[in-house]
């Protein structure tokens, strides 16, 4: 499974892909939201794995263009913001899951098996 990562922090994001790896997936690591919006405007991802608060364009703004292109990639958000209001606009905004920082690896990778799942089911 291809996997793209978008999250500004070095440390945690090269953490991540190294487990997704580990795992056996490929693992793309972005760091900013523009930077991040082009490779998903140009590239296919299984599963996109997206930060919030990014440098350049915000996580949500990387999530409303991808919609607005009309791909419907799975997109689980990470953010610090655990309020009730954050999580809907992230989902609003598109997201199909929305993971609180800091989490835990194993329920990550939980959620990129359930989303792997659902991936080929019409609503």
């Amino acid at each position: 499974m291809r996997i793209v990562i978008v999250e500004d922090n070095a440390a945690l994001a090269n953490g991540i892909a190294y487990r997704l790896r580990d795992r056996g997936h490929a693992a793309d690591v972005l760091h900013d939201g523009q930077e991040g919006d082009a490779f998903l405007a140009a590239e296919s991802a299984d599963i996109v794995v997206l930060d919030v608060n990014l440098p350049g364009l915000s996580g949500l703004e990387v999530l409303r263009a991808l919609r607005a292109r009309g791909d419907g990639t799975p997109v689980i958000l990470l953010t610090a913001n655990s309020e009730t209001r954050d999580r809907v606009a992230g989902l609003d905004a598109g997201a199909d899951d929305y993971l609180v920082k800091p989490f835990d690896m194993d329920e990550l990778e939980a959620r990129i098996r359930a989303l792997s799942r659902r991936k080929n089911i019409d609503y």
